[in-house]
This record gives structure tokens, sequence and C-alpha cells, in this order.
């Protein structure tokens, strides 16, 4: 996924405020939440091919973003 592109579209405003904290709290960018959330659900639906090393050789400047997510999951367990 060295590629992209822009995707637009208009959400319940109480569902963007609640995106938006919850990456602000957790101190990852939209985008990468956005994106994952979506490879996500296209991998359980079986849309598109399950990889988690596709995911962490993606070009996403919110890759910093992941590693602190995975910093954060670590400490949780």
């Amino acid at each position: 996924m060295d590629d992209t592109s822009p995707l637009s579209t208009i959400i319940d405003t109480q569902v963007k405020e609640a995106v938006t904290e919850y990456c602000k709290s957790r101190g990852i960018k939209i985008r990468y939440f956005i994106e994952r959330a979506l490879v996500e659900r296209l991998e359980k639906e079986h849309v598109i091919e399950a990889s988690a090393a596709r995911m962490a050789s993606t070009s996403l400047n919110g890759s910093e973003a992941s590693v602190k997510l995975d910093k954060k999951k670590k400490k949780k367990r």
C-alpha cells in the first residue's frame, strides 16, 4: 500500500468528536486510525487479504503512532 488516495465522507458529528478524542488521547493520527479500521473490517469480511506484515510496511505517516499504540497494548497486558 504505497499509493495513497483521498477519501472524503460525511459522518455524524458525535462520531467525529469521539474519533478525534480517541486518537488525541492515545497519540495516534486520525488518518492512521481510520485506515487501520477500514483494513481490519475488510480483512474480517475477507474482502482483502489479511497481512500484518503488509500493514507494518505501510507508507503511512502514522507509523510512529503504530509504535505508540503497540507499546500501550503491551503495557495493558
